[in-house]
């Protein structure tokens, strides 16, 4: 896990990845700017996939501004083969199906979209991300790459809780390296009796003599280790465990909420869905969420 969750002054940025892609902070790539975090990742083809998470804050000052803008120059001028840069940006006036600002050129908006025009990244949302009742719509939340073919496609779900922005799925174009799993013994599979027959076999007293007890556990130990390991195989797969902070109740009541636009296509013979029957969804999971406190537990999640 990698945060930003150091100082009361950040909303907090947190970023999770499997400890298969190895998964390391990009140190040339700290800087002044509030609220990042760049994580290098690493693929079959030896390449690296360096994501980024950005918050941008609607208070945010000149200084922060201009230490964004340098910070995107700097992640392309790294030339990494795969670069995606994700987050809530908060420039409400950049109309990014235009790619055009509705701004003067000294305006932050207007210095952002052609810092991204520079450093020839591709912006890939085009469908709003925050809504609220009686207010427009806008592209808040945005996704860059480095290459058009990188993000395959971007799904966007409800949101989460009572947020007012939408959730972002974004499925990438890239074969992550497998780490071989280490092997473990498979003690259903073992031959108990032929375990029990080596031990039986032992001259207990030859083996142990008058050895001091720490020696003669040691001993006793390795004996023991080496005739289980010859009568047990091995297996690499693992046990499925459900996380910790998602009991069936949470998880039915999220599917859910991710499948209520589908549904209700289908019903009403609409492509749109109501926000109250959104909100009812909603309050439905938070609900559950506080009359289950210890089954939601962020720290649990892996």
């Amino acid at each position: 896990m990698f945060h930003t969750l150091e100082t009361e002054r950040n909303r907090g940025i947190c970023f999770y990845a499997h400890r298969d892609l190895k998964p390391s902070v990009c140190q040339h790539l700290n800087c002044d700017f509030l609220e990042s975090v760049f994580v290098d990742c690493k693929m079959s083809d030896g390449l690296s996939l360096v994501v980024g998470l950005v918050y941008r804050s609607p208070g945010s000052t000149q200084e922060n501004n201009d230490e964004l803008l340098s910070l995107l120059s700097k992640a392309t001028e790294q030339q990494h083969s795969n670069l995606i840069i994700m987050g809530d940006f908060n420039f409400p006036i950049i109309n990014w199906r235009q790619g055009e600002s509705g701004a003067g050129l000294d305006h932050p908006a207007t210095k952002f979209l052609n810092a991204t025009k520079d450093a020839f990244l591709i912006q890939h949302q085009t469908v709003p991300t925050r809504h609220r009742e009686r207010e427009k719509s806008n592209i808040l939340d945005l996704s860059f790459s480095n290459a058009e073919d990188l993000v395959q496609d971007i799904m966007v779900a409800p949101a989460i809780g009572k947020s007012d922005h939408f959730t972002l799925l974004v499925n990438l174009n890239c074969k992550r390296s497998l780490v071989r799993k280490e092997s473990r013994l498979s003690f259903h599979k073992a031959d108990f009796n032929k375990i029990r027959e080596d031990l039986q076999a032992v001259d207990w007293n030859k083996e142990l003599g008058e050895k001091p007890i720490e020696d003669m556990w040691k001993t006793f130990r390795c004996k023991l280790e080496k005739i289980t390991v010859a009568s047990t195989p091995r297996t690499t797969k693992g046990r499925h465990q459900r996380n910790k902070w998602m009991d069936r109740g949470t998880l039915s009541e999220r599917l859910a909420t991710l499948r209520l636009p589908s549904l209700e296509f289908r019903r009403k013979r609409e492509s749109v869905v109501t926000a109250p029957t959104v909100n009812c969804f909603k309050n439905r999971l938070d609900k559950h969420w506080k009359n289950h406190p210890s089954l939601y537990n962020p720290q649990c999640a892996s």
